[in-house]
């Protein structure tokens, strides 16, 4: 991975998930990152809630351990015109959610700035907040960019 190569990965399909607040990973948003190797990362991940229990809940998993973690995330609730629902910084992997409560269209945005200490994959990962019949879809098109540093 050569400095300043770019890499936009993007979901191909529409993916749900119902009934599970387990994270699982998002089709295709996966990106292999070389022992010692840094990358920034930009995630703009559309997605839609058919009901209004169940929210939302991501995490960007580095490889095992990394060496520097540093991560902003946004959520953005489409229900009122595109308003901040709920931001933060990490400095560890971690789950983040909100519940949203509105079966409308909304929108993810995170970036993340990686250096791995083992060789391994940075990962997107979605489910539900709470456990809920009403699907949380993320909308194809979404997109992991990359930038190798």
């Amino acid at each position: 991975m050569s400095i300043g190569i770019r890499t936009i990965n993007v979901l191909a399909a529409n993916q749900s998930v119902n009934t599970s607040t387990a994270l699982v990973a998002a089709t295709g948003l996966t990106f292999p990152l070389a022992a010692g190797k840094a990358a920034k990362f930009r995630f703009w991940v559309p997605f839609t809630l058919a009901g209004t229990a169940s929210g939302a809940k991501f995490q960007v998993v580095p490889p095992t351990s990394p060496t520097l973690y540093l991560m902003s995330w946004w959520l953005y609730s489409g229900a009122s015109t595109g308003s901040l629902a709920g931001f933060a910084d990490q400095t560890t992997s971690a789950a983040f959610s909100n519940a949203l409560a509105s079966a409308a269209n909304h929108l993810m945005v995170a970036e993340a700035y990686i250096i791995a200490n083992t060789a391994g994959n940075v990962v997107l990962q979605f489910a539900q907040l709470v456990s809920d019949a009403a699907n949380i879809t993320l909308l194809q098109g979404a997109t992991m960019d990359i930038t190798a540093l």
